[in-house]
């Protein structure tokens, strides 16, 4: 989870989004005005998605490799950093997680952390794929 923090906060700096807030929409940024709010969406999130957090999480998640699809070669954004492939790789493992207080994470109700600990460190170190 931390590793998908410190991945959205370097592509939403890249993409010129000045917001520190963990769980912000990238893709509404390079989608130019696609929707993955569809029943297919709703369906595949309501099939995992417990949270508040995780919900908006898994549709920027999905609308993220939706708008990637979508563009053509000569409009395709860099996704060297791949933001999301944490969290996917974190809600496969089984993983879930909250927000309190806007941020603090409680992950499987066992652990925690303060995302703004992720935000003010040196975004350039990875973390390890552990959930």
């Amino acid at each position: 989870m931390k590793e998908f923090i410190r991945r959205e906060a370097m592509a939403s700096r890249r993409l010129g989004i000045s917001s520190d807030t963990p769980f912000i929409d990238l893709s509404g940024i390079v989608s130019m005005g696609m929707s993955s709010d569809d029943s297919l969406t709703q369906n595949i999130i309501a099939s995992f998605a417990s949270s508040t957090a995780e919900h908006k999480c898994c549709l920027f998640m999905l609308s993220w490799f939706k708008a990637i699809e979508h563009q053509d070669a000569a409009t395709r954004i860099n996704n060297e950093l791949a933001p999301y492939a944490p969290l996917l790789l974190f809600f496969r493992e089984g993983g879930s997680f909250t927000k309190e207080h806007g941020v603090f994470i409680d992950i499987d109700d066992t652990s925690g952390f303060d995302a703004n600990e992720v935000l003010c460190s040196d975004l350039k170190s990875p973390f390890s794929e552990e959930l």
